[in-house]
């Protein structure tokens, strides 16, 4: 009898032995290595490829200090937390260069003077508590140090975008060459201080923005690598040789225009773009007239007097996912995108031959194109879509060589004087003749046309997020490819029903109400099957 309890205890021990022996195996292999399981649709609690390969690439030491108040409140417990398991990640790629501190400044005046001229505030969070509102003070920041450089995120709001805060800020400090995206100004374009002030800001993140004049022949500065010209009005000959001479360098260029000037009382007038004839030499057209999409567009909001609505609106075309370019890396995640007032785009076939042409949005089949001088912008009337429908492309990209548009043409002359201060010596002159030589041909290059230019006004951006990201990632296709925008896509959260046909939602009401009552009818049946059956075994028991 002892010899069999004996026997029990010793294989006990050695069970034990063996379960502790491979939990510290399992610990250890832990800390050499990195494993996480992510069901969500988009991988929302996984960093990416381009992140770890990042992280895994760093050359000297990265810090991280995560400027957090250790007395949250309950609901933003989740988020120190969800912050701590996505450094811990990038920590884990790293082979111990990228290093992750919290601190507390609270109760530390050094420190907290030390955050003060970081530039990370201390937010004041309304709590409830014991059935009583309360304001508590807290730090919710971190900064990137590396080297003798820093990257600030004063205010951590959420988990959804921070992945590509991160990663777009280290990608800045690290690396020795941050490109530049200029935007034309001087021909009333709009303001990146002003209306694009948000669209700048995002672009900051990543590059270096700047405006840029042409005025007086002056060229694009070799700097920029992207130019955007936005809107732009009364562009002189000079001014679009700059532009093509930019291209021709190898620059990429974007061009984001309207055919309607808005007027008061939602009326709008037709007028022909400045850069018309520089476009359809590339190879492309901007149409007159408005777009108008009778099934997919957006809600729009409208004031009357003391009175505000939201209706749908045609002139506001919703690009679905269907309307996108389905395997381009810049639009995978995109769910929709919203030109409001926006002119459709040809393609001059003959022009493009060898080169690679590709449709980044266009309106669905439910649309039509409005052609008229004066157009009537009132959403409440009626909008009669004519016999004929179909969709228009609204935003195309061109990669390949181009020629330039003055091949054979002399350099237009600047009419305007020389500035003040500028000597205008006739040895001055004779340099700048003989400097300003023709490029004829561009190497490989991309021009992007965009038929909207409001879709990016910091009131569309607000309301439709995608409109953003739309063109935030072509910027990162075009200048650092896609490695960026898998994360920024990450960050959209509008995910629009599917649409239906009329017949089809005949069919789904048509089946709720009776489908409900079926069921109850097949349920009835089935219980009341049961219930006979269990009847008759009970009679037979009884017999």
């Amino acid at each position: 009898m002892k010899g069999s309890r004996l026997k029990a205890s010793s294989h006990s021990l050695l069970l034990v032995v063996l379960l502790l022996a491979i939990l510290s195996l399992v610990n250890f292999l832990s800390l050499e290595s990195f494993v996480r399981f992510d069901l969500t649709k988009n991988k929302e609690f996984t960093i990416s490829p381009a992140s770890r390969n990042l992280a895994a690439n760093l050359v000297d030491p990265l810090y991280i200090k995560v400027y957090f108040s250790n007395d949250l409140p309950p609901y933003l417990a989740a988020l120190k937390r969800q912050v701590h398991d996505l450094l811990n990640e990038y920590k884990a790629y790293s082979a111990g260069k990228l290093r992750v501190k919290f601190i507390d400044p609270a109760g530390d005046p050094q420190i907290e003077q030390q955050v003060r001229q970081l530039g990370i505030p201390k937010v004041q969070l309304n709590i409830i508590e014991k059935d009583k509102a309360q304001v508590q003070p807290a730090y919710l920041g971190l900064a990137i140090l590396y080297e003798d450089k820093k990257e600030i995120i004063p205010i951590v709001q959420g988990i959804g975008n921070l992945e590509y805060d991160l990663t777009s800020r280290i990608t800045k400090l690290t690396n020795p060459e941050t490109k530049t995206i200029g935007f034309l100004t001087g021909h009333k374009e709009w303001n990146i201080q002003g209306e694009y002030s948000q669209l700048r800001q995002a672009l900051e993140m990543q590059y270096q923005v700047i405006t840029v004049a042409t005025a007086g022949g002056k060229p694009v500065p070799e700097a920029v690598n992207t130019l955007v010209v936005a809107k732009p009005e009364g562009l002189s000959a000079p001014d679009k040789y700059e532009l093509d001479q930019f291209l021709m360098r190898g620059g990429k260029l974007v061009f984001l225009l309207d055919r309607i000037k808005l007027e008061q009382g939602l009326n709008a007038v037709d007028i022909e773009s400045q850069a018309d004839d520089l476009l359809e030499h590339y190879g492309i057209k901007l149409n007159s007239g408005l777009v108008l999409d009778g099934r997919f567009n957006a809600t729009a909001s409208f004031s009357t007097g003391m009175f505000s609505f939201r209706m749908p609106y045609p002139y506001w075309v919703r690009v679905v996912r269907s309307g996108l370019a389905a395997d381009h890396p810049a639009l995978q995640g995109l769910e929709n995108v919203v030109f409001p007032w926006t002119s459709s785009l040809t393609l001059i076939e003959d022009k493009l031959k060898g080169h690679e042409v590709i449709k980044l949005a266009s309106s669905s089949a439910y649309s039509w194109n409005n052609v008229t001088r004066y157009f009537n912008l009132n959403p409440q009337q009626q909008f009669m879509p004519p016999a004929e429908l179909a969709g228009y492309p609204l935003a195309v990209a061109i990669n390949g060589k181009f020629n330039s548009f003055y091949t054979d043409k002399e350099i237009p002359q600047v009419e305007s004087p020389p500035e003040i201060g500028e000597p205008a010596t006739e040895e001055l002159a004779v340099a700048s003749e003989e400097e300003r030589k023709t490029i004829t041909q561009s190497p490989e290059t991309q021009l992007l046309v965009i038929s909207n230019s409001r879709l990016l006004t910091n009131s569309m951006v607000r309301q439709f997020g995608g409109n953003s990201l739309f063109f935030l990632n072509l910027i990162d296709w075009i200048n650092m490819g896609p490695d960026l925008i898998k994360m920024r896509a990450r960050m959209l959260n509008d995910y629009p029903l599917k649409e239906v046909t009329d017949a089809q939602k005949s069919y789904i009401k048509f089946g709720n109400c009776l489908g409900m009552a079926l069921l109850v009818v097949v349920f009835g049946l089935v219980m009341l099957y049961f219930r006979r059956h269990a009847q008759r075994r009970y009679q037979q028991k009884m017999i």
